[in-house]
Protein backbone atom coordinates (compact mmCIF):
# COMPACT_ATOMS: atom_id res chain seq x y z
CA UNK A 1 0.00 0.00 0.00
CA UNK A 2 1.27 3.48 -0.88
CA UNK A 3 2.36 5.82 1.87
CA UNK A 4 0.17 8.54 0.29
CA UNK A 5 -3.07 6.63 0.80
CA UNK A 6 -5.13 7.50 3.83
CA UNK A 7 -7.20 4.46 4.58
CA UNK A 8 -10.64 5.16 5.94
CA UNK A 9 -10.30 8.95 5.85
CA UNK A 10 -11.86 11.44 3.52
CA UNK A 11 -9.89 13.89 1.44
CA UNK A 12 -9.30 17.36 2.85
CA UNK A 13 -7.84 20.59 1.53
CA UNK A 14 -5.14 22.21 3.61
CA UNK A 15 -4.16 25.86 3.43
CA UNK A 16 -0.95 26.73 5.20
CA UNK A 17 -0.87 29.83 7.41
CA UNK A 18 1.81 31.53 5.31
CA UNK A 19 -0.41 30.91 2.28
CA UNK A 20 -3.65 32.47 3.48
CA UNK A 21 -1.81 35.37 5.11
CA UNK A 22 -0.25 36.37 1.78
CA UNK A 23 -1.23 39.69 0.22
CA UNK A 24 -2.43 37.94 -2.93
CA UNK A 25 -4.85 35.72 -0.98
CA UNK A 26 -6.18 38.72 0.94
CA UNK A 27 -6.79 40.58 -2.33
CA UNK A 28 -8.41 37.59 -4.06
CA UNK A 29 -12.12 37.80 -4.80
CA UNK A 30 -14.43 35.21 -3.23
CA UNK A 31 -14.95 33.57 -6.62
CA UNK A 32 -11.17 33.30 -7.06
CA UNK A 33 -10.80 31.70 -3.64
CA UNK A 34 -13.57 29.21 -4.43
CA UNK A 35 -11.96 28.40 -7.78
CA UNK A 36 -8.59 27.85 -6.09
CA UNK A 37 -10.18 25.38 -3.69
CA UNK A 38 -11.60 23.48 -6.68
CA UNK A 39 -8.10 23.31 -8.18
CA UNK A 40 -6.73 22.06 -4.85
CA UNK A 41 -9.49 19.43 -4.82
CA UNK A 42 -8.50 18.25 -8.31
CA UNK A 43 -4.84 18.05 -7.27
CA UNK A 44 -4.11 14.57 -5.89
CA UNK A 45 -0.40 15.00 -5.22
CA UNK A 46 0.95 13.63 -8.49
CA UNK A 47 -0.92 15.55 -11.21
CA UNK A 48 0.29 19.15 -10.80
CA UNK A 49 0.66 20.58 -14.29
CA UNK A 50 -2.07 18.26 -15.51
CA UNK A 51 -5.00 19.94 -13.77
CA UNK A 52 -7.73 20.24 -16.35
CA UNK A 53 -11.10 21.85 -15.85
CA UNK A 54 -13.21 23.74 -18.32
CA UNK A 55 -14.78 27.10 -17.64
CA UNK A 56 -18.25 25.52 -17.63
CA UNK A 57 -17.18 22.86 -15.15
CA UNK A 58 -15.66 25.53 -12.92
CA UNK A 59 -18.80 27.66 -13.17
CA UNK A 60 -20.93 24.68 -12.10
CA UNK A 61 -18.52 23.76 -9.30
CA UNK A 62 -18.49 27.21 -7.67
CA UNK A 63 -22.10 28.00 -8.63
CA UNK A 64 -21.48 31.12 -10.71
CA UNK A 65 -21.81 32.09 -14.36
CA UNK A 66 -19.25 31.31 -17.07
CA UNK A 67 -17.97 34.89 -17.21
CA UNK A 68 -17.37 35.02 -13.45
CA UNK A 69 -15.63 31.63 -13.54
CA UNK A 70 -13.42 32.82 -16.40
CA UNK A 71 -12.55 36.01 -14.49
CA UNK A 72 -11.79 33.93 -11.39
CA UNK A 73 -9.34 31.69 -13.24
CA UNK A 74 -7.72 34.68 -14.96
CA UNK A 75 -7.46 36.43 -11.58
CA UNK A 76 -5.70 33.38 -10.12
CA UNK A 77 -3.26 33.39 -13.03
CA UNK A 78 -2.64 37.13 -12.66
CA UNK A 79 -2.02 36.86 -8.91
CA UNK A 80 0.37 33.94 -9.41
CA UNK A 81 -1.63 31.09 -7.90
CA UNK A 82 -1.91 29.25 -11.23
CA UNK A 83 0.17 28.85 -14.36
CA UNK A 84 -1.03 27.54 -17.69
CA UNK A 85 0.97 24.49 -18.79
CA UNK A 86 -0.96 23.81 -22.01
CA UNK A 87 -3.51 25.98 -23.78
CA UNK A 88 -6.79 24.49 -24.90
CA UNK A 89 -7.40 23.47 -28.48
CA UNK A 90 -10.79 22.79 -29.98
CA UNK A 91 -10.04 21.28 -33.34
CA UNK A 92 -12.42 18.83 -34.90
CA UNK A 93 -10.52 15.71 -33.85
CA UNK A 94 -8.62 16.91 -30.80
CA UNK A 95 -10.53 18.71 -28.04
CA UNK A 96 -8.51 19.35 -24.92
CA UNK A 97 -9.10 21.69 -22.01
CA UNK A 98 -6.46 24.08 -20.73
CA UNK A 99 -4.04 22.42 -18.32
CA UNK A 100 -3.03 24.31 -15.19
CA UNK A 101 -0.38 24.07 -12.52
CA UNK A 102 -0.57 25.20 -8.89
CA UNK A 103 2.50 27.34 -8.23
CA UNK A 104 2.41 26.32 -4.58
CA UNK A 105 3.79 22.88 -5.52
CA UNK A 106 6.45 21.56 -7.90
CA UNK A 107 5.23 20.66 -11.38
CA UNK A 108 4.86 16.91 -11.84
CA UNK A 109 4.81 17.16 -15.64
CA UNK A 110 7.90 19.28 -16.32
CA UNK A 111 9.71 18.84 -13.02
CA UNK A 112 9.95 22.61 -12.41
CA UNK A 113 10.17 23.56 -8.72
CA UNK A 114 7.42 25.44 -6.92
CA UNK A 115 7.60 29.12 -7.84
CA UNK A 116 5.11 30.45 -5.28
CA UNK A 117 4.66 33.47 -7.52
CA UNK A 118 1.69 34.66 -5.45
CA UNK A 119 4.08 35.50 -2.59
CA UNK A 120 5.80 38.08 -4.83
CA UNK A 121 2.52 39.60 -6.00
CA UNK A 122 1.76 43.07 -4.69
CA UNK A 123 -1.47 44.98 -4.87
CA UNK A 124 -1.24 47.83 -7.32
CA UNK A 125 -1.79 51.30 -5.96
CA UNK A 126 -5.13 52.57 -7.15
CA UNK A 127 -4.78 55.60 -9.31
CA UNK A 128 -6.11 58.63 -7.49
CA UNK A 129 -8.55 60.83 -9.22
CA UNK A 130 -7.54 64.29 -10.32
CA UNK A 131 -7.60 67.08 -7.75
CA UNK A 132 -10.60 68.80 -9.32
CA UNK A 133 -12.52 65.53 -9.05
CA UNK A 134 -11.63 65.04 -5.37
CA UNK A 135 -12.95 68.40 -4.23
CA UNK A 136 -16.36 69.79 -4.89
CA UNK A 137 -16.67 72.76 -7.13
CA UNK A 138 -16.96 76.22 -5.63
CA UNK A 139 -20.60 76.54 -6.68
CA UNK A 140 -21.44 73.29 -4.89
CA UNK A 141 -19.80 74.26 -1.62
CA UNK A 142 -21.88 75.51 1.27
CA UNK A 143 -22.90 79.07 0.68
CA UNK A 144 -21.63 81.96 2.76
CA UNK A 145 -24.01 83.86 4.98
CA UNK A 146 -24.04 86.95 2.74
CA UNK A 147 -25.16 84.94 -0.28
CA UNK A 148 -28.91 84.81 -0.77
CA UNK A 149 -30.35 81.70 -2.30
CA UNK A 150 -33.41 81.88 -4.51
CA UNK A 151 -36.81 81.24 -2.91
CA UNK A 152 -37.26 77.86 -4.59
CA UNK A 153 -33.84 76.57 -3.50
CA UNK A 154 -33.97 73.49 -1.26
CA UNK A 155 -30.98 74.72 0.77
CA UNK A 156 -32.49 78.11 1.58
CA UNK A 157 -33.57 77.00 5.01
CA UNK A 158 -36.04 74.83 6.76
CA UNK A 159 -39.67 75.02 5.94
CA UNK A 160 -41.43 77.43 8.25
CA UNK A 161 -45.02 77.44 9.48
CA UNK A 162 -46.07 80.35 7.31
CA UNK A 163 -48.68 78.49 5.32
CA UNK A 164 -51.59 80.14 3.63
CA UNK A 165 -54.60 78.06 4.65
CA UNK A 166 -57.05 80.19 2.68
CA UNK A 167 -56.76 77.82 -0.26
CA UNK A 168 -58.20 74.92 1.74
CA UNK A 169 -61.93 74.50 2.06
CA UNK A 170 -63.42 74.34 5.50
CA UNK A 171 -64.62 70.79 5.02
CA UNK A 172 -61.04 69.61 4.43
CA UNK A 173 -59.85 70.99 7.75
CA UNK A 174 -62.94 70.26 9.84
CA UNK A 175 -62.58 67.54 12.46
CA UNK A 176 -65.70 65.54 13.12
CA UNK A 177 -66.16 65.11 16.87
CA UNK A 178 -68.63 62.44 17.97
CA UNK A 179 -71.62 63.54 20.02
CA UNK A 180 -71.24 63.44 23.74
CA UNK A 181 -67.54 64.27 23.76
CA UNK A 182 -66.68 67.53 25.46
CA UNK A 183 -63.90 69.64 24.02
CA UNK A 184 -62.25 72.32 26.16
CA UNK A 185 -62.23 75.56 24.31
CA UNK A 186 -59.75 78.25 25.14
CA UNK A 187 -61.28 81.71 25.66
Amino acid sequence: MSKYKRKGRSKFIMLEKWFYQSEAWAAALPSEKAAYLIFKDIYIGTNNGDLDITIRQMADAINVGKNVANKAINGLIEKGFLEVTKRSSFHVKNRTATLYRLTEYACDVSGNPATKAFMKWRCEEKQQSRIEDQQSRERDKCCKSDTVKPANSPVRGTVGTNYDFSQYREQDTYIDIPQGVMVNEQR
